[in-house]
């Protein structure tokens, strides 16, 4: 699976991934959604939700390691892969 690959799947098809070889890393609140990120293969997963009816609004997908920033909130990230 790659991240092209997700994004092109329907929602529900999506969230079939999460459910089946996504692994839960972390979860934040902000003002309005809650985000809980997932790793999926090589890429992540943010699954945003309104936090007033947790109500699933969209998911995000990224490669980019340093966006996981936001959950760890200043610490350092290291690249596992290399």
């Amino acid at each position: 699976m790659t991240a092209t690959l997700f994004n092109a799947l329907s929602t529900f098809e999506q969230m079939e991934i999460i459910w089946e070889r996504g692994v839960f890393l972390a979860e934040r609140e902000g003002k309005k959604f809650r985000y809980m990120l997932y790793q999926v293969d090589g890429f992540y997963i943010e699954e945003i939700r309104y936090l007033k009816w947790n109500l699933l609004y969209t998911y995000r997908c990224f490669t980019d390691p340093s966006l996981l920033e936001a959950y760890f909130d200043g610490m350092e990230i290291k690249d596992i892969f290399k």
